[in-house]
C-alpha cells in the first residue's frame, strides 16, 4: 500500500514547483 500526498491551497508557481519538487502526488 502506497501513500499519496495532496497538497492544498497552492496560490503561486514558486509554491507549485516546491511542492512538485517535494514530491507531492496531487495538487490544488
Amino acid at each position: 500500500m502506497s501513500l499519496l500526498v495532496k497538497i492544498c491551497g497552492l496560490r503561486t508557481a514558486d509554491a507549485l514547483d516546491a511542492a512538485l519538487e517535494g514530491g507531492a502526488d496531487m495538487v490544488g
